[in-house]
């Protein structure tokens, strides 16, 4: 790469085929609300894409209108790609023109809530946390302005596809937030960029109504590169990973527990599913660890649902840990169709539910990996029985009893 101000020209790149899109869609009747039927549905702006953030919120409060190409912060930062994106975000690949290195920028939305929470965050995880390697440097930030509003900007090392987007190339997971941080990013070339990322896959945005696009909307839609294009470059043994995605964390130390979390269904605790603010805490995060960790080893979620349907999730709860403590299990209003009053399965089945208890010790013994891998790459029986005393102490109902960070630490074996 050069350094300096130079503009580059960006290759014309022909769209890629559409790719089908499995974000998680979340519907439960723990939390769902109705809509009146004579309450008015907010009009379309523009043509729905797959694949890209909502085009939607592209409006005042929403998202950073960025282009390829566009050079902020005092021409100091040229974006080249688009790495992400998520409902307050958008995530780029961008040229950082005075150290001459690829940066990650993370553009949030002009509405974005506690938007300064994150970088304060990261400031505390940079200083002497003895996590330190395994999180993002944070190299800089500033505020951009657009026609949508004030953003707050936040710039980090260049990192690659999460575990979850590579490894759902033969599985369903969703670690969205570990991304694996790929040797030697920050030094590719721009030629080396669109090669390895596949070109760029982008679309003209258009408005329903045949008018010309204005400056609240981007002039195309990027989407994120394939992460089959990148696996080889993540599954080395130089390959590391780093957590990301500190939007909605907090410093309990600073008095500063959310009592309000938006965990994904799918690894949410019961306290967040049945919105138990006094029952959330530290402990939350404990059972979202358990989750994933079940995840990373195996081939499936923990507690599956195909449509991410909270009452599927509590269902599967039941199944492997028993009857809901109250007031949670008089909360849930469905219960009646699933189980009798002591927690056991009714005798005539009227879903489609497997009926039967599947307890924590038989859900890691289904932890058979693809047809691909090597016996070395299983789970042996002393590492089985490992996970099961390690989620066995994370998956408690009462938060109280669920076992400490520094308590899972000592269960870890050597080899882990």
């Amino acid at each position: 790469m050069t350094t300096g101000r130079t503009m580059f020209r960006l290759r014309s790149a022909k769209p890629l085929p559409l790719r089908h899109c499995r974000r998680p869609f979340t519907v439960s009747s723990i939390t769902r609300t109705t809509t009146a039927n004579n309450e008015k549905r907010p009009e379309k702006t523009y043509q729905w894409m797959d694949g890209v953030e909502s085009l939607e919120q592209y409006k005042p409060g929403g998202y950073y209108p960025a282009n390829l190409a566009d050079e902020m912060h005092n021409q100091r930062y040229c974006i080249l790609h688009k790495l992400g994106f998520g409902s307050f975000s958008t995530v780029w690949l961008a040229h950082d023109q005075d150290e001459d290195r690829l940066v990650s920028l993370k553009l949030l939305r002009a509405d974005a809530p506690r938007a300064t929470a994150e970088s304060k965050i990261l400031q505390h995880l940079g200083t002497s946390h003895p996590g330190n390697p395994f999180f993002p440097s944070l190299l800089d930030e500033f505020v951009v302005e657009s026609v949508n509003g004030s953003h707050h900007c936040l710039v980090t090392e260049a990192l690659g596809p999460s575990i979850g987007a590579v490894i759902h190339e033969s599985k369903d997971l969703h670690t969205g937030n570990l991304l694996f941080n790929m040797p030697g990013l920050e030094n590719w070339t721009f030629e080396e960029v669109y090669q390895r990322f596949g070109g760029l896959d982008r679309e003209e945005i258009i408005r329903i109504d045949g008018q010309p696009a204005t400056p609240a909307a981007p002039k195309y839609a990027v989407r994120p590169p394939d992460p089959a294009a990148l696996i080889r470059y993540c599954l080395t043994e130089t390959c590391t990973v780093r957590l990301v995605d500190f939007g909605e964390a907090c410093l309990p130390t600073a008095g500063e527990l959310a009592r309000e979390v938006n965990t994904a269904v799918r690894v949410a605790s019961p306290e967040v599913l049945f919105k138990d603010a006094a029952a959330i805490g530290m402990p939350t995060d404990i059972w979202t660890l358990a989750c994933t960790l079940y995840e990373i080893f195996g081939d499936h979620m923990l507690l599956e649902s195909f449509m991410a349907n909270a009452d599927e999730i509590v269902v599967e709860m039941v199944r492997t840990l028993g009857k809901l403590p109250e007031p949670w299990w008089q909360m849930w209003g469905v219960r009646s169709k699933y189980f009798e009053e002591d927690g056991t399965f009714k005798t005539t089945p009227n879903a489609s539910e497997e009926r039967r208890i599947v307890d924590l010790k038989e859900r890691v013994a289904k932890l058979i990996r693809g047809t691909d891998m090597t016996p070395d790459m299983e789970l042996d029986e002393e590492e089985s029985l490992v996970l099961v005393r390690m989620l066995g102490a994370m998956l408690r109902y009462e938060p109280s009893e669920r076992a400490t960070a520094s308590e899972l630490v000592s269960l870890l074996p050597p080899k882990w």
